[in-house]
């Protein structure tokens, strides 16, 4: 594999841990703070975060599938 592509890799990797420990987050705060209040932001959150991973991971798929047809093509990536 290529050093554009390992890169790429590397950064879903980094993504999927980030959101991991965000989610964890937000589940140890919901058992610290239960109110109605809170519950709303902390939802309102947790959507928006996934929205945001969701989103970043599907660009970074989109980029190592053009990698994947650049070297295909013999292109230099």
């Amino acid at each position: 594999m290529n050093k554009l592509a390992e890169l790429v890799d590397l950064h879903i990797k980094r993504l999927e841990e980030f959101h991991a420990e965000d989610q964890a987050t937000i589940t140890a705060l919901s058992t610290e703070d239960q109110s109605a209040n809170s519950t709303v932001v902390r939802e309102s959150y947790s959507r928006g975060s996934r929205l945001a991973f969701e989103i970043s991971l599907g660009k970074l798929r989109d980029i190592k599938i053009e990698v994947s047809r650049m070297l295909e093509k013999g292109g230099a990536a």
